[in-house]
């Protein structure tokens, strides 16, 4: 995969700045004031230690120097503002927000709140980035580019935005964002530029020493936003994801913005010598340059790294988090594992049976209680991936979600499932096969033609499909869901409800499903053999299945313990690590026609494995 590299910009960090300030002007003044020390052109020794503590002097003078901040940020460069070139700020293009941040002027705006708009922080980021960074054009003047401003960049994105949107309205949702436009124009510094970029995103662009102060900026707007209203209603009550990256890249959450590293190591040493306050100053390597990489402008590539910073923050539960350059691998890696499924996906029509196929359903045995017989099989999708070995759905299901590539791997699964059915069925048993189905499918036009083709295609019983969907699923849209789920039905085809126990657990969805199965969430059976409240729940709900008309399964049996329990209580089906782990179809014909089969079906299952393992080397991992 391709990696994007910044251009035309140096690309080192505020740490490594502050050190080629210190080797590229004060070290050389420095030093020549120590070697006069060491042999003074005057006479005496006072001489030499005076020129020593002048050239420490100094160093500390240079340290609280104050740096000059930028004229402040506008939506817009004076090209296309008719700004001059001295503040690029106009009166009709820029105005002070409620805390003196910037907003856009009408040629730039975001209608709804009024802030800027992506194509202004765009301008406006590009602009800060330049060569000259807002400093003086005059070539009489030059400047080294490590002088320039320190830009910042603060990414926030509102936490279940969506669902709050879906619960109250529009007009509730347009209202929320413009509180927090104004919260966030509140709290930002006076020159800063407030924006909107769509959606429920904003940004806030920072330079100089109000960059310097970015992640306190952050704190508070992350504190104002989630801040209570009195026009609130009950629930009416959101909170903020907030990225946070700097221009010459990420800066530990503990480092002082520049810190000249040998003044910081004069001051942990103590009586040290300058002279070894020097030597232990680093010289840092600057990484390699891939370049295969395509490059991205500066202003690309620090909305690239705050939207990683975003989305850290996100996937830990909202808050403030630094760029990290950690997670940008991570995320670099995601998005190849993203392009590696989406290309396992699309390949030809005809199922890929093969040893060395990517996508495979391996599937779990739901046993009968009464009869000790496999009644059903649950298929799981594995991905036997080339560089990872095999990847549990926990890992790439998500990924499948933000792709959009629900309803490939959907039909994929659907497919390989039936045409293993199709062979079982033609051996003799005629076996239940259940398939998961995410919310995004269940919804989705396409689900009912997809089940009508594989089920043509295979010629498998609709009443031997199971469809299961969770609680979550059903009550994410329930009208759909509803109609889908009855036309479903209408066609013979199953209906299972999911993990039941752990979502809404409403009675009334029961009475308005046409539901044929409750499958009984693990969380009940690990303590059904020890808990006299959660027995009383199992048993509960094994009479409601039975009264309404349902087939219960009971997920999670690990011991016998669990077993006696779950069957005592009248259970109909049980399926767990008990009975078997998921396994290949090869599995499958063991557990349907005996022992006998056994020792065939595990040779078959070690040579997929090896299988697996030898297209891992030949893959160079």
């Amino acid at each position: 995969m391709s990696l994007p590299a910044r251009a035309g910009r140096s690309t080192t960090t505020g740490t490594d700045r502050s050190r080629r300030l210190l080797a590229g002007v004060t070290a050389a003044a420095v030093l020549l004031v120590l070697v006069d020390a060491l042999h003074p052109l005057g006479s005496g020794a006072a001489v030499g230690a005076a020129a020593v503590l002048s050239a420490v002097a100094a160093l500390a003078l240079l340290r609280r120097a104050p740096r000059a901040d930028p004229a402040p940020l506008t939506a817009g460069t004076g090209a296309d503002t008719g700004a001059t070139a001295d503040t690029g700020a106009t009166a009709d293009t820029a105005g002070a927000g409620p805390g003196g941040a910037v907003h856009a002027g009408p040629a730039s705006r975001d209608e709804l709140t009024g802030l800027a708009d992506r194509a202004a922080l765009s301008r406006a980021l590009s602009a800060a980035l330049a060569p000259l960074g807002g400093l003086s054009a005059d070539p009489a003047e030059p400047h080294d580019p490590d002088d320039l401003p320190l830009v910042a960049l603060l990414l926030v994105d509102l936490d279940a935005f969506r669902e709050l949107n879906d619960r109250f309205g529009h007009g509730a949702g347009d209202a929320l964002l413009r509180r927090t436009a104004g919260r966030i124009s509140a709290c930002a510094p006076g020159s800063a530029l407030v924006a909107r970029l769509g959606g429920d995103e904003f940004a806030v662009l920072l330079r100089g020493s109000e960059a310097a102060q970015a992640r306190r900026v952050a704190d508070e707007l992350a504190a104002a936003i989630a801040a209570p209203a009195p026009e609130d209603g009950a629930g009416w009550r959101t909170t903020a994801s907030i990225g946070l990256a700097f221009d010459d890249g990420p800066l530990d959450d503990d480092e002082e913005l520049w810190v000249d590293p040998a003044i910081a190591a004069l001051d942990a040493a103590g009586e040290r010598d300058l002279t070894a306050c020097l030597d232990d100053v680093p010289d840092v390597a600057p990484a390699p340059v891939d370049t295969r990489e395509v490059a991205l402008t500066p202003a690309e590539d620090l909305l690239r790294r705050v939207e990683v910073a975003m989305y850290s923050a996100k996937a830990s539960g909202g808050g403030v988090r630094l760029y990290d350059p950690a997670h940008d691998l991570a995320a670099r890696e995601r998005a190849l594992l993203a392009e590696e499924l989406r290309a396992a996906l699309c390949t030809d029509e005809e199922l890929d049976r093969s040893a060395t196929a990517q996508l495979v359903v391996h599937y779990q045995p739901q046993v009968e209680a009464a009869t000790g017989e496999v009644g059903g099989l649950e298929a799981l999708v594995r991905w036997r991936h080339p560089r990872h070995g095999l990847v549990s759905p926990e890992v790439f299901l998500e990924i499948v979600e933000e792709q959009g590539l629900v309803t490939s791997l959907t039909e994929r699964v659907l497919r390989t499932a039936l045409f293993d059915a199709r062979q079982w069925h033609d051996a003799g048993h005629r076996v239940r096969i259940a398939v998961n189905v995410s919310s995004s499918c269940l919804t989705s036009p396409a689900l009912l033609p997809m089940v009508d083709a594989a089920l043509e295609e295979s010629g498998v019983e609709p009443s031997l499909l199971v469809i299961e969907v969770t609680e979550t699923v059903l009550m994410a849209e329930p009208h759909q869901a509803l109609a889908t789920a009855r036309r479903l039905r209408a066609r013979g085809v199953q209906l299972s409800i999911d993990d039941y126990g752990t979502g809404y657990s409403s009675l009334s969805y029961l009475s308005d499903l046409p539901a044929t199965e409750l499958k009984l969430d693990r969380a009940f059976t690990l303590r059904v053999a020890s808990d006299p409240a959660i027995e009383a729940i199992v048993s509960t709900t094994v009479d409601l299945a039975h009264r309404l008309g349902l087939r219960l399964v009971v997920e999670g049996v690990e011991d016998e313990a669990a077993l006696a329990a779950v069957v005592a209580a009248g259970a109909d089906e049980t399926q767990g690590y008990l009975h078997a782990r998921p396994a290949p179809a090869a599995s499958v014909l063991a557990w349907l026609t005996g022992p006998e089969a056994e020792e065939a079906a595990a040779a078959e299952e070690a040579a997929e494995a090896e299988a697996g393992r030898v297209q891992a080397l030949l893959s160079g991992t």
